[in-house]
């Protein structure tokens, strides 16, 4: 605690309680803190779960596993886009590039599904 010179007896008592209570308080609101981020996170990986079933169910299971796919080769699908676009070429050419990425990287897609489950577990996955 940092006493200030000239203060008076009442000011130091004050000061005094004001850090016990926060003392107090402290790890008691921090505990609440990372119990609600706890929480969140689950309901955030629920809610994932959830859209990944959603989808499967409009667009098919096929689809669900292209979009996915599509999500994991993000990278070189999004290189191939910007190389097209930054030579001057509109989006037809994008979606060109986008597929040869794709068609290409075909090939890998096991071992990159298999390393995103491997890389993208949570510690609090089910």
């Amino acid at each position: 605690m940092r006493t200030v010179a000239g203060a008076g007896a009442l000011e130091l008592l004050g000061a005094a309680l004001a850090y016990a209570v926060q003392s107090l308080l402290a790890p008691l609101l921090f505990g609440a803190h990372l119990l609600l981020v706890c929480v969140a996170l689950r309901d955030t990986q629920r809610a994932e779960y959830l859209a990944d079933e959603l989808s499967a169910r409009v667009a098919g299971s096929a689809a669900a596993t292209g979009a996915l796919d599509a999500l994991l080769a993000t990278e070189s699908v999004a290189l191939a886009v910007r190389r097209e676009s930054r030579a001057g070429h509109g989006p037809q050419r994008w979606r060109e590039a986008v597929a040869a990425s794709r068609a290409a990287a075909a090939d890998r897609l096991p071992l990159l599904r298999q390393l995103s489950v491997r890389d993208e577990a949570s510690l609090f996955a089910r």
